[in-house]
């Protein structure tokens, strides 16, 4: 069964590919779920036309290499 991060990187994926642009940087913050802020989420902030749309995806590895892949610029606290 696939992760969340791995749902919410194909979301990702789907909407840069429907012509979403990723507004840099993306926000790492503790992931608002987390019962004692351990664990880490990244906030990518997406912009198209005039809208704009957030998906937060946990930390993981494979966000982790998509980030270093597009050569993203990570804001954390």
């Amino acid at each position: 069964m696939p992760t969340t991060a791995t749902i919410r990187l194909a979301e990702l994926r789907a909407a840069l590919a429907d012509g979403w642009e990723i507004v840099q940087p993306i926000f790492a913050r503790p992931l608002w779920s987390s019962v004692n802020d351990s664990r880490t989420a990244f906030n990518f902030v997406l912009q198209r036309e005039r809208r704009v749309r957030l998906i937060t995806v946990p930390h993981d590895l494979a966000v982790e290499r998509f980030i270093h892949e597009q050569h993203l610029t990570v804001d954390t606290p």
